[in-house]
């Protein structure tokens, strides 16, 4: 990683109080996939795609999945 990589996870790991670098990185790809969604989705449908992965529902039912 090069020093301006390292300063810019420092400062995510520092405004958001994580514990280390590591969370920093992971934090910053989370995000951009979140933006990358909203080019996709609504807001309203990620904020209901997030509610499901929160309360573990099924995104699709279990008797229509691939079964391969």
């Amino acid at each position: 990683m090069n020093e301006t990589t390292q300063k810019f996870y420092e400062r995510i790991q520092e405004e958001l109080n994580l514990k280390d670098i590591k969370e920093a990185q992971k934090v910053y790809r989370f995000y951009s996939a979140l933006k990358g969604m909203t080019k996709i989705v609504s807001e309203e449908e990620l904020q209901q795609l997030f509610k499901m992965a929160l309360n573990g529902e099924a995104l699709i039912s279990e008797d229509r999945r691939f079964k391969g």
